[in-house]
C-alpha cells in the first residue's frame, strides 16, 4: 500500500487552507472543505486517512463532524485545530475519538508531527488487518476442508449404494463364471468374455466412485480456477446424490444448456454444488415427513447465461427457510437444521467460496413452498 496517504483540511479560513495546502501537499494528497457539511460530503466519496479540522467553524463545527466522520470512515485519524480558549471543546473531541490536536496559531513543525504520529498510526491498523486477513484466510481453508469432510459425511448412505450396485454385479458375474467352470461343461468363450466385460465395467464404475471421493477431499482449495463445462460439472457434484435421492422419491431435474462453461476452482464448485443440494434434500425430506408423501419432491438445477456471467439456480419444494433466519442466513453459525445437528457453517463456507472464485451467492426466495439460491459466477465466454 502506498504511503502517501490524504489529508482533507476542513476550515472556514481561506488563509489557512492555503497555507497547509502548499505545506503538505509535497508529501500528501491534500483535498481541502470550507465548512463540516463539505467535508462530510467529501467522507461519502472518497477514502480519506487524516482529517485535520478547526474546531471552531459556523454550521457544522469541528466536535460535531469528528462524530459523523467516526460513523463513516472510523479508521480516520482526525487531529482537531483550537485555539487555547477551547480546551474544553478539544477534551470533548479526545472523548469522542480525536487523535490528538494542534493549537493556533499553527506551527508546522507540531502539525508535521501529529500528522507523522498519525500515519503511523494507521499503519499499525493496517499491519493487524494484514495479518487479520491472513489468519481468516488459514481458518476458512481449514474450516472450508473440515466442511468438505462433513458434506462428504452426509453422502455415506449414498456411497453405500453407489458401491454396493457395483460390488453385487461384480459377485454375480463372477459366480456364473465360476459355475461355468465347475461344471466341466465347454466354456462358451464368447459368453464368458461377456461377463468378464461385465465385471470389468463395474470395477471402472466403483473405481469412478473412489477416485471421485479421493478428488472432492484432496486438499486443493487454492488451485487456478479453470474452464468448467458446467453441465458436466453439476452432474459430476450430484452423481453420489442419485441413488439417494430416488430412494426418497425426490425427483432431481438438471435443466443446464449443454456447452454452457464457467470460470471456477473445481473442488470448490462441487463443495457449493453438494451443500445446496444436500439443503434441499433435507428440507424436501423433512416436509414430506411432516405433511405426508403426497407433498411435491423436487430438487431442480438450472443454468443461464447472461453476458458474462452464468446464473445457477438451486430449488427445491421443500419446507422453506424461517424468515427469522433468512437475513443472517449466510452469517456463521445460523443454521436451520438445530434438530439435525447443523453446524451453521455451511452457507457461510458456501458464500466465501463463491466469492474466492470471483462469483456470488444469494437466497432468491423462500416460502412455505420451496427456497432458490442462486449462484453467479464468470462464463468462459461472453455472450453471443
Amino acid at each position: 500500500m502506498s504511503d502517501r496517504r490524504k489529508i482533507l483540511i476542513a476550515d472556514d479560513e481561506p488563509d489557512i487552507l492555503g497555507y497547509l495546502e502548499s505545506q503538505l501537499r509535497r508529501k500528501y494528497d491534500v483535498a481541502l472543505a470550507g465548512d463540516g457539511a463539505d467535508a462530510i460530503v467529501q467522507f461519502r466519496t472518497e477514502r480519506i486517512d487524516i482529517l485535520l479540522t478547526d474546531v471552531r467553524m459556523p454550521g457544522i463545527d469541528g466536535i460535531q463532524l469528528l462524530r459523523a466522520v467516526k460513523e463513516l470512515a472510523p479508521r480516520c485519524q482526525v487531529i482537531l485545530m483550537s485555539g487555547h480558549s477551547d480546551l474544553h471543546m478539544v477534551i470533548d473531541g479526545i472523548n469522542n475519538g480525536a487523535f490528538a490536536f494542534v493549537t493556533k496559531p499553527l506551527e508546522m513543525t507540531a502539525v508535521l508531527t501529529r500528522i507523522e504520529q498519525a500515519v503511523t498510526q494507521i499503519r499499525g491498523f493496517e499491519d493487524q488487518e494484514a495479518v487479520m486477513r491472513e489468519l481468516k484466510r488459514d481458518l476458512m481453508h481449514q474450516t472450508a476442508f473440515s466442511q468438505r469432510l462433513s458434506a462428504l459425511a452426509a453422502l455415506t448412505g449414498s456411497l453405500g449404494h453407489e458401491l454396493a450396485q457395483p460390488l453385487s454385479g461384480i459377485n454375480v458375474y463372477a459366480q456364473t463364471l465360476g459355475e461355468m467352470l465347475a461344471s466341466g461343461d465347454v466354456v462358451d468363450a464368447e459368453y464368458a468374455g461377456q461377463l468378464i466385460e461385465k465385471i470389468q465395467q463395474q470395477v471402472e464404475r466403483a473405481t469412478d466412485v473412489v477416485d471421485h471421493v479421493k478428488e472432492f477431499t484432496a486438499d486443493a482449495d487454492d488451485s487456478a480456477p479453470e474452464t468448467l463445462d458446467l453441465k458436466a460439472a453439476v452432474e459430476r457434484a450430484v452423481d453420489l446424490f442419485r441413488v439417494q435421492l430416488q430412494s426418497r422419491g425426490i425427483a432431481l431435474i438438471i435443466d443446464v444448456p449443454a456447452g454452457l462453461g464457467v470460470i471456477a476452482n473445481r473442488n470448490q464448485f462441487e463443495q457449493v454444488t453438494i451443500n445446496l443440494v444436500s439443503n434441499a434434500r433435507d428440507s424436501v425430506i423433512d416436509k414430506a415427513d411432516s405433511n405426508g408423501d403426497g407433498a411435491p419432491k423436487e430438487i431442480r438445477i438450472q443454468a443461464a447465461q447472461d453476458q458474462s456471467w452464468v446464473s445457477i439456480e438451486v430449488r427445491d419444494t421443500g419446507s422453506g427457510i424461517e424468515p427469522r433466519l433468512q437475513r443472517d442466513l449466510f452469517e456463521p453459525f445460523v443454521t436451520t437444521k438445530q434438530d439435525h445437528g447443523g453446524s451453521g457453517l455451511g452457507l457461510f463456507i458456501c458464500q466465501e467460496l463463491a466469492e474466492r472464485m470471483g462469483g456470488e451467492l444469494v437466497l432468491l426466495e423462500s416460502s412455505q413452498a420451496g427456497t432458490a439460491f442462486r449462484l453467479r459466477l464468470r462464463a468462459a465466454s461472453a455472450a453471443p
